[in-house]
């Protein structure tokens, strides 16, 4: 009985050390980051007017046609400018949410209605791509070729008797007066302009007929204003594809399957929406990060302060066995470290104490190797949105 209670304690002490000697046991956890906008918009700009210019308003038969399994079907309904209200809501919405202007101002929407477009324009000396640089004297021009060109491959509804609108060859379907006016009504720095929206929908079915796939794509042009110094800048042609699809059995309706097409072609717009405001501006992201557990007696302690969100005495006893002559304690200690700065907004101290917790063991262990490279080049990119995001919010 002395020798089987000998054995059992000796089990322990080895899986105690084992577990000491590992950087295999991990927990993970979720926070949230600030991530800027993948639009880089002019700095300094505070106050932003954002209007529904919608050209394709009306019903038009150029958008009807849907697809379900290869048939060409007709859409009488005009589903394409309730689904460019949510579109636009949702995108307001969720602009204001994110506080990355002081002010958002929505400003009376356009009616096209009875207005028949004009797409000519003359080609502009110099053409750029798309990304257009704010300071470039032709933006307004090049802008404004690019709408007309849009505006011809994606003509909104014919109408018999209408108002003609011709385009601006500097200012698209403004003028320099009604920019003036909008600059001087609404005290913004810019304006965000929906110039076109339009949806297509399409139905497959698997060849083996066990899956069914439902495809919404959401397809928006914007132009944007410098009120300061009343000039369009650029545009931005944004498109979305919303995928919903399932599997399902012989005998039963692959339609019961998926979203009917009203309620596909709402959703994807609210989605779309959403997340343009999302690509434009900084926004919270909820994002994975994982730490080491260690049966260390003190490191033990660790975890109910993790769990209780108390990252600065989590940090004190870690950081008190950095110098831990077991090698595995130590370089846990350091990585956790890293996390906890992390946590507390100090990227550049989050960086230091993850490379240090690589040259505790440099690549000698494959797997603390690759954390620490890969916790690195997350913890650089965050530096690098951190300077994107100071040039946001502090730009002087």
């Amino acid at each position: 009985m002395k020798n089987v209670k000998t054995f059992l304690f000796l089990l322990s002490i080895l899986m105690f050390m084992q577990a000491c000697n590992t950087l295999y046991n991990t927990r993970s956890l979720n926070i949230e980051v600030l991530e800027p906008g993948n639009v880089k918009l002019p700095a300094g700009f505070s106050k932003l007017a954002v209007r529904y210019n919608n050209t394709n308003i009306s019903y038009n038969p150029f958008y009807s046609s849907y697809y379900v399994k290869g048939e060409k079907l007709k859409d009488t309904s005009n589903l394409d400018s309730i689904a460019s209200w949510i579109y636009f809501d949702y995108f307001i919405n969720t602009l204001s949410q994110q506080e990355f202007m002081d002010t958002v101002i929505e400003i009376t929407a356009a009616d096209y209605s009875h207005f028949q477009i004009g797409d000519s324009l003359p080609t502009p000396d110099s053409l750029m791509n798309d990304t257009l640089d704010y300071e470039n004297a032709n933006s307004g021009r090049i802008t404004a070729y690019v709408l007309s060109r849009f505006l011809n491959y994606n003509p909104p509804a014919k109408k018999t008797s209408a108002i003609f609108k011709a385009l601006d060859p500097e200012f698209g379907l403004y003028s320099k007066r009604e920019i003036t006016d909008i600059a001087d009504s609404t005290g913004a720095d810019m304006l965000l302009s929906l110039d076109h929206f339009v949806t297509q929908n399409s139905v497959q079915e698997s060849n083996n007929h066990i899956m069914i796939e439902e495809a919404v794509t959401v397809n928006a042009f914007w132009t944007m204003y410098d009120l300061k110094d009343k000039r369009l800048i650029r545009y931005l042609q944004k498109n979305d594809t919303i995928i919903w699809d399932n599997f399902y059995s012989p005998g039963t309706s692959p339609f019961n399957m998926i979203p009917p097409r009203r309620d596909a072609v709402l959703n994807a717009s609210d989605m779309a929406g959403t997340g343009l405001a999302k690509y434009l501006s900084p926004h919270w992201v909820e994002v994975e990060r994982f730490y080491y557990h260690s049966g260390h007696v003190v490191l033990k302690k660790t975890d109910k302060l993790v769990k209780e969100g108390n990252w600065l005495e989590a940090a004190k006893i870690w950081k008190s066995e950095i110098n831990n002559p077991n090698k595995y304690i130590a370089a846990k200690c350091m990585y956790n470290l890293a996390v906890a700065n992390e946590i507390q907004g100090n990227i550049i101290s989050a960086l230091d104490w993850v490379v240090r917790s690589y040259y505790v063991f440099g690549e000698e262990n494959d797997l603390h190797a690759e954390n620490c490279r890969n916790y690195i080049q997350v913890l650089a990119k965050r530096r690098m949105d951190a300077n994107v995001l100071d040039k946001y919010y502090f730009p002087e």
